[in-house]
């Protein structure tokens, strides 16, 4: 399974597109020349060793913390609270199950689940065993 979180954005080149084709049956454009022109690699050799926080019955390394987005990951043992008013989660179970309570209900999480915690959410908890990516603006 591939995860990928990026920056919003409006412009999208194509580099490959596993062979898919139109309603028509011809192969679907690239965009080849425009991508390099706008790629800019540049090497740094860096350290990783992420913060992480201990919550409750989980561990939630800080993978990525930039202006644009930051994402972690959520490991959970047990049953842990979260609260998130003022922005939204983008969050993915990538191992394990649980169940996500909130205001009563309770929503299983899977393997592969992948769900949006709004803005104004309140309060939840997460149980289980279970990892997840979770992102955010």
């Amino acid at each position: 399974m591939d995860l990928e979180t990026q920056q919003s954005y409006d412009t999208t080149y194509r580099v490959y597109y596993y062979d898919r084709r139109d309603a028509e049956g011809n192969l679907r454009d690239l965009h080849l020349v425009k991508a390099i022109e706008v790629t800019t690699v540049l090497h740094h050799d860096i350290v990783i060793a992420p913060k992480v926080e201990e919550k409750e019955q989980a561990a939630i390394p800080t993978f990525v913390e930039s202006e644009f987005f930051s994402v972690y990951k959520w490991k959970i043992c047990g049953k842990s609270t979260f609260s998130f008013n003022d922005q939204y989660l983008l969050l993915s179970v990538i191992n394990g199950e649980g169940t996500l309570i909130h205001n009563g209900e309770k929503y299983p999480l899977n393997k592969g689940t992948h769900f949006i915690v709004p803005v104004g959410f309140g309060e939840f908890e997460l149980e289980g065993q279970c990892e997840l990516i979770v992102s955010h603006t």
